[in-house]
């Protein structure tokens, strides 16, 4: 985003999710940089919108190490934030430690 832009409200949280990792990419990790908005909901220290996060469904984002993780495969997710990732994890059968410093 140039500077000195402001941003305004998306219309699905799917955009919001694209800024977000925008975001990361270009080396801003202050969220309140890039959600400004008012909406709804409890955001976590750096802005992230908890309710978006959490109502995000699974998008096959492990399924490329699925076969890796075995029954009780101990596992350390860290960033682990609404639980979206955590959840599968746990319903796979993982011995899963998940850590966020939101």
């Amino acid at each position: 985003m140039p500077e000195g832009a402001t941003h305004r409200s998306t219309s699905t949280p799917e955009d919001s999710v694209r800024i977000y990792l925008k975001s990361l990419l270009l080396g801003r990790l202050r969220m309140s940089s890039v959600f400004s908005g008012s909406g709804p909901g409890v955001r976590t220290r750096d802005g992230c919108p908890v309710e978006l996060y959490r109502s995000l469904p699974y998008r096959g984002d492990l399924d490329g190490v699925r076969e890796l993780l075995r029954v009780g495969t101990s596992v350390l997710e860290l960033g682990a934030g609404a639980g979206r990732l955590t959840r599968k994890l746990l319903g796979w059968g993982l011995n899963l430690t998940a850590v966020d410093n939101s």
